[in-house]
């Protein structure tokens, strides 16, 4: 219940409580938008990168293991054994996984096709999330996520970081 409008916010008060609040108004507008905005939109449940142990990318064409070492968390190229890639990117990719949001949840029956690549990602402690991306439209990608019935519409700018930090840019197309 908004006990008094003013400038920047308002004094809200809870019905059946005493206190009064004061909420400025971005605030306000968040809730006037709708419950939406304050859905939980990470796209996986892991979320530290220093519990992981592996990262595993698979394509139709290519396999790629990372392992991180536990003594400097810096990642390693397991398989395939001659592959060279930036340890920067590899940050980045592992870190845009980590935070990765949807921006909408579409419906679980359309169809999507194969998936363009999946990757797995296992902890320290043995727990194991999968996502796949799939391109449903020119630069338009959903995921699906092992364990979970939905389609979920994500960024292709951050499915850009991931595959470059597999040296896999041409993946998405």
């Amino acid at each position: 219940q908004v006990a008094e409008a003013e400038a920047g916010g308002a004094l809200i008060k809870v019905v059946g409580k005493d206190e009064v609040y004061r909420v400025a108004s971005p605030a306000l507008e968040r809730f006037s938008q709708g419950a939406q905005h304050f859905l939980n939109r990470k796209l996986l449940n892991m979320d530290d990168r220093n519990s992981l142990d592996l990262v595993q990318f698979s394509s139709k064409t290519q396999k790629i293991i990372l392992q991180q070492d536990l003594s400097n968390h810096f990642w390693k190229v397991l398989e395939p054994t001659h592959l060279d890639l930036d340890l920067r990117e590899i940050f980045f990719m592992v870190n845009t996984l980590l935070s990765m949001e949807y921006s909408a949840e579409l419906t679980a029956e359309m169809d999507i096709g194969e998936p363009l690549f999946s990757i797995i990602l296992r902890s320290l402690n043995g727990d194991v999330e999968q996502v796949s991306i799939h391109k449903i439209a020119e630069n338009t990608f959903v995921a699906t996520i092992s364990n979970e019935k939905g389609v979920f519409e994500v960024s292709f700018r951050e499915l850009e970081i991931i595959a470059k930090g597999f040296g896999q840019v041409n993946s998405l197309k």
